[in-house]
């Protein structure tokens, strides 16, 4: 085999990737219905006991295993996390992706069938404490204690109303004192180039919905208005 012939057979018809490792991830926006037409979205709160991220607010998901699709993994998840069968899943669509920092997220919009919630999500003393569980009880979901402390929803609408708030992090590189500048022509003074990443965050009374959860929901609801 010549080279322009293992040129050929490597990359004709290929399906092209990221060159980087890329760690795939898939989540499910769950809604539910209400009796009068409007949609909750329903949010998880990471268990303390985790060692990634505990206590923070997040949608059902996770890694992707060997062989899943990210279907199967944002359906393995969420029946583990918040115990719901599949079959009470109705998926409507797929949202876009979230790609940062090596991570692709792939989002998942779905309606779960036969749950009802009582209750609002509100502090029921008027101040910005908040035990969920006091005020909405879910029927159809059993919550899983080593994932998840507790499941919460907000309406639809607050979403579709209020924007979030936007601040911006400056990512500096760390250069390490050994880097070789000399092989790549340049100096210790070499501008490398900074970056500039933006935190929305919603702030819904008792609760903070921030990072990668709420680019996700304010995409989710930038999506409907388009």
């Amino acid at each position: 085999m010549t080279q322009m012939d293992l040129i050929r057979s490597t990359y004709h018809g290929r399906t092209p990737g990221p060159i980087n490792k890329v760690h795939r991830f898939a989540v499910l926006i769950p809604l539910i219905e209400r009796e009068d037409g409007n949609v909750d979205v329903l949010f998880e709160t990471r268990a303390q006991e985790l060692d990634a991220q505990p206590g923070e607010i997040c949608f059902p998901g996770g890694a992707m295993e060997d062989e899943e699709s990210p279907l199967e993994t944002a359906l393995r998840e969420t029946c583990e996390e918040i115990g719901i069968a599949a079959d009470d899943i109705e998926i409507i669509g797929q949202m876009d992706s979230l790609n940062n920092a090596g991570l692709q997220i792939d989002v998942f919009v779905g309606l779960l069938k036969g749950v009802t919630v009582r209750g609002e999500d509100r502090p029921a003393n008027g101040d910005d404490s908040l035990a969920n569980g006091q005020t909405q009880r879910f029927s159809g979901l059993t919550l899983s204690d080593a994932e998840v402390e507790d499941v919460f929803t907000i309406p639809l609408t607050f979403f579709l109303e209020n924007d979030p708030e936007v601040h911006y992090v400056r990512m500096v590189p760390d250069v390490p004192a050994d880097f070789p500048y000399e092989k790549v022509g340049q100096g210790p003074d070499y501008p490398w180039r900074e970056s500039r990443y933006s935190v929305l965050i919603y702030d819904w009374p008792g609760r903070y919905l921030w990072g990668m959860t709420a680019k996700i929901v304010e995409r989710f609801a930038a999506m409907l208005q388009e």
